[in-house]
């Protein structure tokens, strides 16, 4: 019998928690029986404190005209990065990835041209080192990988959950819910609104009030709604590019979820539905793994562009993707590796219900989905942002 199997049969609030935790992963495009967990209990995770991220340094160099930190941080990264730059005076300001902003996140931070160079700075929610200097900008996605930490609370037995997680190898290649939002979970909504020009149905999508959202006070919505408004004349066209084009990402990440779920359940080898195949980096090595991409590479019989097509024509977003007004939906494909290995893993039980994950893992892997493949994610207590 599987872990969801075994759930199925409970009764009560432990029965409820299931099918929403399961309903808020169907949101996301994930398949419950396309992850069966290892183990019949849930898992979650306290945030902040609970998610540890760390980055590997960049080169440095004695002389140039950038800036590299050390930055220690809780809350979003490109807001951090717009405090540094506040406080040093910089004109310009480059990082390598973006972390979960419910998490203690170390990365670094590289700053042109700054009127100071103190060794040591802290603000609200960050403290920053000086470790160097360099001669160009950092590139994002220039990292390669993650180091995580993770403090694991467990409804169930946590040498089981040790024993498993020290076997994986390997994850599935799924976006995780920090790409579409937990309390929220829209951001590829409104990319499908974005692609499909409805503008009424955007403005009412940013006032909506999901159930897991914390109170907000009258008008919460509508005035950042209003707000959006302010900023643009054309709702549709001209809407800060930036989230424009975070939620056609998102839409983008929705689509290639579904489509992996849909092999995964059919039994069908990733192998096999490859549309190519990338390299991905692990500390000391590198590795070839299968990828794909949304929009398909081709189309064709082949098992991905086919599951695909059927996806995106069940999401009724396959004219708009092929045609030429997509939006900036149909750019370049962008290669995804349909599973990602798992660089380094060690479980230790901390006593009680909690143990410890530390790992590393390729950029583009999310750390919930190693959790969701071990055990069903209480999705409801990770959402809580404890900060």
């Amino acid at each position: 019998m599987s872990a969801i199997q075994s759930l199925e049969e409970g009764s009560g609030e432990g029965r409820r928690s299931l099918w929403l935790n399961l309903a808020l992963e169907l949101l996301w495009g994930i398949e419950p029986r396309a992850l069966q967990p290892r183990v019949d209990f849930t898992v979650w995770v306290e945030r902040p404190w609970g998610f540890r991220v760390a980055e590997p340094p960049p080169e440095t160099s004695a002389s140039g005209e950038w800036l590299v930190y050390l930055v220690k941080r809780v809350g979003d990264s490109l807001r951090m990065v717009s405090r540094l730059k506040g406080i040093l005076g910089s004109d310009r300001a480059s990082i390598q990835g973006l972390k979960d902003a419910c998490a203690i996140g170390y990365q670094y931070v590289a700053l042109r041209s700054p009127r100071s160079a103190p060794s040591r700075l802290e603000g609200r929610g960050f403290e920053a080192w000086l470790i160097g200097r360099r001669r160009s900008p950092l590139r994002l996605g220039g990292h390669k990988f993650n180091y995580f930490y993770i403090i694991v609370k467990t409804r169930g037995d946590p040498r089981r959950l040790c024993i498993e997680a020290n076997s994986v190898r390997e994850i599935p290649g799924f976006y995780g819910p920090q790409r579409f939002g937990i309390e929220r979970p829209n951001t590829h909504y409104l990319g499908l609104l974005r692609l499909r020009g409805e503008s009424g149905g955007l403005l009412r999508e940013y006032m909506m009030r999901y159930p897991l959202e914390e109170d907000r006070a009258p008008g919460y919505y509508e005035e950042k709604a209003l707000g959006l408004v302010r900023r643009s004349r054309i709702l549709s066209r001209s809407l800060e590019p930036g989230p424009k084009q975070l939620h056609l990402d998102a839409l983008r990440a929705y689509l290639f979820n579904r489509t992996l779920s849909r092999i995964l359940t059919e039994n069908i080898s990733v192998t096999k539905a490859a549309e190519r195949w990338v390299t991905v980096r692990c500390p000391g090595r590198i590795e070839r793994v299968p990828a794909a991409s949304i929009p398909p590479l081709r189309r064709g019989e082949d098992s991905w562009s086919r599951i695909a097509t059927q996806i995106m024509t069940e999401e009724g977003v396959l004219g708009l993707l092929r045609g030429d007004g997509s939006g900036g939906l149909h750019r370049q494909p962008l290669l995804r590796p349909l599973f990602f290995p798992v660089c380094r893993l060690s479980c230790r039980i901390l006593g009680g219900n909690t143990v410890s994950l530390a790992l590393a893992a390729p950029k583009g892997a999310y750390a919930t989905i190693l959790l969701r493949s071990l055990a069903l994610v209480d999705w409801l207590e990770y959402a809580k942002c404890r900060s």
